[in-house]
C-alpha cells in the first residue's frame, strides 16, 4: 500500500482532491474463502456465476488518517483533483453474501497492520 510505504519513509501521503472519494481493500485470505465456498457450491461445470468481493469502503482521507495513526507519522498532501485519479471504486458484495454466505472477515485497519508487520515494509527500508 502506497500510503503505508510514504508513511514509514517519512515522505507524504498524496490525496487528490479532497479525499473523499472511497476505495475498499480485500485481504488475499478473504478472496481465498470466497473462491473456496464458490468451488464447494458448484454442482457442475455448466454453471457459471459471477460474484463481486468488496469490502467496506472507505474515503481515502480516512485511510491516509488510520494509516499515519497506525504507522506513528506521516503528513497528508492534497493535491488539485486529477479528472482520472479522484473517483468512487468500490464493490458491492451482496450477492456474495445471499448465495455463498460469503463475508469480509479481514477489515481495513487489520489489513493495515498487517501490512505494517510483513516484509513489504521491511524490504522497503532496507
Amino acid at each position: 500500500m502506497e500510503f503505508i510505504q510514504s508513511a514509514v519513509l517519512g515522505q507524504d501521503l498524496i490525496i487528490y482532491g479532497e479525499g473523499e472519494h472511497v476505495r475498499e481493500f480485500v485481504h488475499p485470505i478473504d478472496l481465498v474463502a470466497v473462491f473456496n465456498s464458490a468451488l464447494s457450491d458448484m454442482d457442475d461445470f455448466e454453471r457459471t456465476e459471477t460474484f463481486v468481493v468488496g469490502n467496506s469502503p472507505i474515503e481515502i482521507k480516512d485511510l491516509a488518517q488510520l494509516v499515519i495513526n497506525k504507522v506513528g507519522k506521516g503528513n497528508v498532501k492534497y493535491i488539485e483533483q486529477a479528472v482520472d485519479r479522484a473517483f468512487n471504486q468500490y464493490g458491492d458484495y451482496s450477492k456474495a453474501t445471499r448465495s455463498l454466505g460469503w463475508r469480509p472477515r479481514i477489515g481495513i485497519e487489520e489489513i493495515v497492520e498487517r501490512v505494517l508487520k510483513s516484509d513489504f515494509v521491511t524490504s522497503r527500508l532496507a
